[in-house]
């Protein structure tokens, strides 16, 4: 057996991100899996940036330096408000991370922005400073790791942090343009651990690319302009209705079904999870 990996994430590593469903495993548990590692796997759905990085810096003294970690960074959409204040003498002191009662502010609500929580939440910092605090963390993280001399790679899971490369996602998936950031912006992470997806850098696109190719691969891509020019929440239910629900590998606009998991891990074998020097 090989050695141990680690993954910090959100829904998109979990096997129980469908209300309706639990898996029996994730796509990167899948995956790894069959590459022949142990898998301690710490996602949990929904969570900020900042429970992922905590989370990991509170199972440090776990991790041995023959171990990998996998770090998958979510929306910078969310915030975190942890149960305590770490003050001295509050009922409920902050202690480890991973043993607060995990709250966070989310503005997606029932698939749809929130428009009056996104106006508040601009107001005490713009998206602009959303990333460059999410570049804090994602820099400390690769930091800290690096000075354990801990093996890692950074994922990110919501966002492109660097350029779309897949002409599946420019020209099939709806509103991808809004989760692309600026040249300007990505010089301010390390983004030298990053995987680099056929798609680009980021996860759900990935996820979108595969899908697509799938549906080529099967379909032809003549049969594929039904796809264009539709809402975020409206692809799922059309390729289910052209398709078939057996060819569709999303169970909402976001996450992966149970076959979507299969095939996902499946595809993704081609990269560079783990660098075993």
């Amino acid at each position: 057996m090989k050695s141990t990996v680690w993954i910090f994430g959100d829904s998109f590593q979990t096997s129980d991100s469908d209300p309706k469903n639990k898996y029996e495993k994730s796509w990167i548990e899948i995956l790894l899996n069959d590459k022949g590692y142990t898998v301690r796997n710490l996602a949990r759905a929904g969570v900020p940036n900042e429970d992922i990085i905590l989370t990991c810096i509170d199972y440090l003294p776990s991790i041995k330096t023959t171990d990998r970690v996998l770090i998958f960074l979510g929306a910078e959409l969310r915030f975190m408000a942890p149960t305590g204040t770490g003050e001295i003498g509050q009922k409920q002191p902050f202690d480890l991370y991973i043993n607060t009662d995990r709250k966070h502010i989310d503005v997606w609500i029932e698939g749809k922005i929130d428009r009056n929580a996104y106006d508040i939440v601009d107001k005490f910092n713009t998206p602009l400073g959303n990333k460059l605090k999410m570049s804090v963390w994602n820099n400390y993280i690769a930091m800290l790791l690096d000075s354990k001399h801990i093996k890692y790679k950074i994922i990110h899971g919501h966002y492109e942090p660097k350029t779309v490369i897949s002409d599946y996602v420019i020209d099939y998936m709806p509103e991808y343009k809004y989760r692309c950031w600026l040249p300007n912006v990505t010089k301010y992470f390390k983004t030298e651990k990053n995987i680099q997806f056929i798609s680009g850098t980021c996860l759900i696109n990935d996820f979108f690319h595969c899908q697509i190719q799938h549906l080529i691969d099967n379909f032809g891509k003549q049969q594929l302009t039904s796809l264009k020019n539709l809402s975020l929440w409206e692809f799922v239910s059309v390729i289910d209705k052209q398709f078939g629900k057996q060819n569709c590998y999303f169970y909402d606009a976001w996450h992966l079904n149970q076959q979507g998991h299969i095939a996902y891990a499946n595809y993704a074998q081609q990269y560079d999870w783990i660098t075993d020097e």
